[in-house]
């Protein structure tokens, strides 16, 4: 997660058979979302984070 003003630039390189379930991201999204608050940043549950939109 990038909280500074500049671009985050990463490359990962993992085996085909690494065991990651993107699926279930796709799914059900993740659990937690980080915001900007008062330029400081903040982890919040993402349900309770999206009931206000």
């Amino acid at each position: 997660m990038n909280t500074g003003s500049e671009p985050l630039v990463y490359i990962g390189i993992y085996p085909a058979k690494a065991g990651h379930d993107y699926g279930a991201i796709a799914e059900r999204n993740f659990r937690s979302v980080v915001v900007e608050k008062q330029g400081q940043p903040q982890l919040h549950s993402r349900d309770k984070w999206m009931q206000q939109f």
